[in-house]
């Protein structure tokens, strides 16, 4: 099963995924299916209802749809993603820079940036895998490496700190 935070107009939501079921906010959706009928439009059918959607992608998580004249901002990401995030955002912006941490216990696969490297708010620093997934860790904020403190290779225990922004 597959776990996501669905952002909606500045409204969080909570879907599951699991094999051909979605659940979302707990209530299961039951019939339900997607295709891609050329660049930026999607047809989406749920129950007996089919909508023939407009997509703009925004970012690698942040897209626009617009369903019967009415237009929606969505961000899709893991719960993981989400909770990282969340993380980030709650130990970042003293004096000293950013302290970003390891979301949850796991192994360094790969550090995307290096001491000295400019980051952007959505640029990956580094790639976590845990319980046997890889979760891309991305700056909430502009600045500049100014520490790494871990290794490619290495095991990290949760809240370890692994990189400051500053």
């Amino acid at each position: 099963m597959s776990e996501y935070v669905i952002t909606l107009n500045g409204k969080k939501h909570s879907v599951f995924l699991n094999g051909g079921n979605v659940i979302l906010d707990g209530k299961e959706i039951t019939a339900i299916s997607h295709s891609k009928i050329n660049g930026d439009i999607n047809l989406l059918k749920v129950n007996n209802a089919t909508y023939e959607i407009p997509t703009i992608i925004r970012g690698r998580d942040d897209f626009v749809f617009v369903v019967n004249g009415l237009k929606y901002e969505i961000t899709a990401r893991t719960k993981l993603e989400e909770t990282a995030r969340e993380v980030m955002k709650n130990k970042g912006g003293g004096g000293k820079g950013t302290e970003i941490k390891a979301p949850m216990p796991g192994l360094i696969l790969s550090l995307k940036k290096k001491e000295g490297d400019e980051v952007k708010p959505g640029d990956a620093l580094f790639i976590l895998e845990a319980m046997k997934m890889e979760n891309e860790i991305r700056a909430i904020k502009s600045g500049r490496v100014k520490k790494v403190l871990v290794e490619k290779g290495q095991s990290v225990e949760k809240n370890q700190l692994v990189l400051i922004v500053e």
